[in-house]
């Protein structure tokens, strides 16, 4: 039943809203948007992000704009990150792992005190102002996953939606010019039509010349019985880059020392590119070995954000902080290009010179809109005599609730399969911070965020694979879903002067998440003959990063 209805709901949506955007968008969109790590400067890398109730950092005032207000000092800030990603993908016994380099403009900061405001009797308002950039995610990965002899082929998920879809024997249009967004079949079946690794085929009775039966199915078949061959083995190798930026407006406002207020504007930048490639080789019934598909997708991704960022904290005595900060649903405006291509050796063909085809499409425009959920903070921090201080941040947000804004009636499909796969993500961080001397502080930190996943089919796997839908992006088969995130820190910070401070922070995220070539698949008219099962690899992402900043205050 949840399938049908999964399904349905895809149909209204295009009737209401036009094919183009819809095919274009899927959960994975809002997985990719909201993905998130240690973000800030040195100081606030070394203790693990939990900087929500420290204030007087670039960092903290990333997560909670009235730490602004603690400056009692105009300063000035830049750092920067450089480091190393190693993402490797487990299948079986199977680890295939790859290595990049990375460097990035952690952040560079501005912050002015501004006004001293008397007010009745012995209160005061104090006003700071600044302005900050700095780099919230870097996507740049490359992974690589084999699967020796899967049960299913991605042909045997595409005919099976297909002929769920009701596609006749017109629907096989094999043409240059034929642009897959624009019509109502599904982008990833016109690419495999136009691409010749699925086909219309009718097996008729030797004897009577009736139809048995008909439809689509994989063109790696024997071309009497059209049962399919064997597939020896499959390889995905995708690539990512690209990031997500923000630039800060900032105000803080102190009331007599124990209160503070903060605000902050925030506009983001994003920019995402991946490629990726999967490959599938077949046995005929003969065990020939050379008979394979490609099937290749890119996409490139260029948008622009903005959403408030609301804090307060509050003066404990002399023991410490609490505070909370709020970043509103941030909205955002997207605009993508796609392309796909699939490449094909039938061995099956008797004639040499049909036996390899390959149809790369055009590139496709989309444009949509999305609202990212709002992220809420809830920190504090105790000092540690005149030695330091520990602080511990605890954040909220509910990935379920993005919605993909299309154009037209404004009905999307994508967000109610967002709602029904994602749920809340909580985050845990917690910092410590020693100063054994006046001018040397000693750091550490641990972050953890748990899975988003709502669904339970997606959460955790089957034994026999994954046979639930995980709605395709467009051309784009393969997907991650999200398992957990961490990150162990550590740094060290020197004043140097009384106007500068250098802080070091090394970091170390692991990220583990499952990779999947294409998704599971259950036709709801007849589950017995189109079930699709996926099994996945277990992708873990490690990366090590040393941070440095500069700050200067006058």
């Amino acid at each position: 039943m949840k399938y049908t209805y999964r399904f349905y709901l895809l149909l209204l949506a295009t009737t209401l809203i036009g094919t183009s955007n819809l095919w274009g968008q899927a959960s994975s969109d809002a997985y990719r948007n909201v993905q998130n790590g240690v973000t800030g400067t040195a100081r606030t890398k070394a203790i693990g992000g939990a900087a929500g109730a420290i204030g007087a950092d670039a960092g903290a005032v990333y997560t909670n704009p009235a730490g602004l207000a603690l400056l009692s000092r105009s300063t000035f800030g830049i750092g920067m990150d450089f480091g190393k990603d190693n993402s490797s993908v487990t299948t079986g016994d199977q680890t295939i792992g790859r290595t990049l380099g990375l460097s990035a403009l952690n952040n560079i900061s501005y912050f002015s005190r501004g006004y001293h405001i008397p007010t009745n009797g012995d209160n005061y308002l104090k006003l700071n102002y600044g302005i900050s950039y700095g780099r919230e995610y870097n996507y740049k990965r490359d992974y690589e996953m084999n699967s020796f002899a899967p049960r299913f082929s991605i042909t045997d998920l595409i005919s099976s939606k297909a002929n769920y879809l009701g596609l006749g024997k017109e629907a096989y249009i094999r043409t240059k010019t034929y642009d897959p967004f624009q019509s109502n079949v599904n982008p990833m079946v016109a690419l495999a039509l136009n691409g010749d690794i699925i086909e219309f085929a009718e097996v008729k009775d030797n004897a009577t010349g009736n139809i048995i039966s008909q439809g689509y199915n994989t063109k790696f078949n024997d071309k009497e019985t059209l049962i399919p061959w064997k597939i020896r083995s499959s390889n995905l190798n995708v690539s990512e880059r690209g990031h997500r930026n923000y630039t800060d407006f900032n105000l803080g406002m102190n009331l007599n020392d124990r209160y503070f207020f903060g605000a902050a504007l925030r506009l983001g930048t994003m920019t995402y590119s991946r490629a990726s490639m999967l490959r599938e080789d077949f046995d005929d019934r003969k065990d020939n070995n050379n008979s394979y598909l490609e099937y290749g997708t890119s996409l490139d991704v260029t948008g622009s954000s903005i959403a408030l960022n609301l804090g307060f904290l509050m003066a404990i005595g002399d023991y410490g902080r609490i505070g909370i900060s709020y970043i509103t649903p941030q909205y955002a405006q997207y605009k993508e290009l796609y392309s796909g291509t699939v490449a094909s050796w039938h061995n099956g063909i008797k004639n040499p010179k049909n036996r390899y085809y390959t149809f790369p499409t055009d590139e496709y425009r989309s444009e949509y809109g999305m609202i990212t959920p709002g992220k809420l903070t809830i920190s504090a921090m105790a000092f540690l005599s005149k030695y330091g201080m520990v602080s511990y941040d605890f954040q909220y947000r509910n990935i379920g609730h993005s919605k993909i804004l299309l154009s037209g009636a404004g009905v999307s499909g994508a967000s109610d399969f967002i709602k029904e796969d994602y749920g809340a993500e909580l985050t845990h961080r917690v910092g410590l911070e020693v100063r054994p001397i006046n001018w040397l502080s000693l750091r550490t930190g641990y972050a953890y965020t748990g899975n988003p996943l709502k669904s339970e089919p997606l959460k955790k796997e089957a034994e026999g694979g994954l046979d639930y839908e995980y709605p395709a992006s467009g051309m784009i088969a393969d997907f991650i879903l999200p398992r957990s995130y961490q990150a162990i820190t550590g740094g060290i910070g020197f004043n140097i002067g009384r106007s500068t401070t250098l802080d070091l922070a090394y970091v170390h995220e692991i990220r583990k998440e499952k990779a999947y070539p294409f998704t599971g698949w259950t036709d709801p008219k007849g589950p017995e003959k189109s079930f699709i099962a996926v099994k996945g690899g277990d992708l873990k992402e490690t990366r090590g990063s040393f941070v440095a900043n500069l700050t200067f205050r006058f």
